[in-house]
C-alpha cells in the first residue's frame, strides 16, 4: 500500500517542499552574510572552499541521480532514493553553514550576558555545573561514553536521512530537515536575547574565545581557527536529540537505537557541551515547539 502511495504521490508537492527548504537556506544566508558585512568580518575563502566542495559534490550527485530517475523506470525508486538522501546532505550542510554565520551575527548584539540568571536557576533546581563536571571527571569511563555520544549527533543525522530516503524519499527526509531548520532557527533567535557564556567543558574554550571576540567586536576574520558553535542557550545538541529520537520513531529496532543514545546526548551537554541545566531544559522545550510546528505546517 506504501508503495501504491508513493507511485501516485504528486511529484508537485515534493518539489515544492524543497523549493521552500533552499528558499530558507538562500534567505538564512543573504541576512547572514549581509550581517558579516557589517560587522566587518571577512571569511577565510579556505573555509568557504572546504565547505562549498563538499556541499557541491553531494549536490550534483542529487541532481544527477534525480535526473536519471525517471529515464529508467525499472530503477526509478533507487535513484530517487539516491537523489533523496544526497540532496538532503547537501542542504543541511547548506543551513547548518549559513546558520552558523548567523549565530555571529545574533553575538554581535552585545547584550547583557544572562549567566548570573541561569547558575542561579541552576542552584534553585539542587544543580551546581562544578560540582557534576567534577563527578564526570573522577569517572573516566563515563566521560569517554558521553563524549562519544555528545560528538555523534552528525552521523546519527546522516543515518537518518539515509534510512528515511530508502523507506520513502522526500517524507522522512522532509519532516526531519524541517525540525532540523525551524529548531536552529529558535535558537539562534533566542541567542540574541538571552546570550551566555556558559562552560569550557570537555570541548574546551575555544567556543568562548570565539563568542566574548564577536562581542567584542575584535573578530575580523572567519577562518578554521574561529569557527565554532558559540549559542549555549539553548542547548542545539538537546534539541536535536529529541528530533532524533523522534525522526526514529517508525521502526521500532532504530528507535530503541537511538533513544538511549539521545538519552546520552542530552545528559553529555552538561559535562561535555558546557551547558547548563537551564540550556538542556529549554533544548527540550525547542524541540518541542520544533516538532509541533513542523508536523502542523507539513499537514
Amino acid at each position: 500500500m506504501t508503495d501504491q502511495i508513493l507511485l501516485v504521490m504528486p511529484d508537485r508537492a515534493l518539489a515544492r517542499d524543497w523549493l521552500y527548504r533552499w528558499i530558507v537556506t538562500a534567505a538564512t544566508a543573504s541576512v547572514a552574510g549581509v550581517g558579516l558585512s557589517v560587522m566587518r568580518v571577512g571569511i577565510d575563502y579556505r573555509v568557504i572552499a572546504s565547505a562549498s566542495q563538499i556541499l557541491i559534490i553531494f549536490l550534483a550527485a542529487g541532481i544527477a541521480f534525480a535526473a536519471l530517475a525517471p529515464r529508467i523506470p525499472s530503477m526509478a525508486f533507487a535513484l530517487s532514493a539516491c537523489a533523496d538522501f544526497f540532496c538532503s546532505v547537501a542542504l543541511c550542510l547548506a543551513f547548518s553553514q549559513a546558520t552558523l554565520a548567523l549565530t555571529y551575527v545574533a553575538a554581535s548584539a552585545n547584550l547583557p550576558l544572562v549567566d548570573d540568571v541561569f547558575v542561579r536557576l541552576d542552584a534553585a533546581m539542587g544543580f551546581r555545573w562544578d560540582d557534576a563536571y567534577a563527578w564526570v571527571q573522577q569517572h573516566p569511563v563515563l566521560q569517554t561514553v558521553l563524549w562519544w555520544a555528545y560528538l555523534s549527533t552528525g552521523a546519527q543525522i546522516v543515518s537518518l536521512l539515509l534510512i528515511h530516503s530508502i523507506r520513502a524519499p522526500g517524507e522522512g527526509t522532509g519532516e526531519l530537515i524541517w525540525n532540523f531548520i525551524v529548531s536552529l532557527m529558535i535558537v539562534t533567535a533566542i541567542s540574541v536575547f538571552l546570550p551566555a557564556v556558559a562552560k569550557p567543558g570537555v570541548i574546551g574554550q575555544r567556543h568562548i574565545d570565539v563568542f566574548l571576540a564577536v562581542r567584542s567586536g575584535t573578530l575580523t576574520l572567519l577562518d578554521r581557527s574561529t569557527v565554532a558553535g558559540i549559542v549555549a542557550f539553548p542547548s542545539f545538541h538537546t534539541a536535536m536529540a529529541v528530533i532524533c529520537i523522534f525522526s526514529a520513531r517508525s521502526l521500532k529496532w532504530l528507535f530503541w537505537l537511538f533513544a538511549p543514545l539521545n538519552i546520552l546526548v542530552i545528559v553529555a551537554t552538561v559535562p561535555c557541551g558546557g551547558h547548563y541545566l537551564v540550556d538542556t531544559i529549554a533544548g527540550l522545550a525547542v524541540a518541542a515547539v520544533s516538532i509541533l510546528v513542523v508536523r502542523r505546517a507539513r499537514r
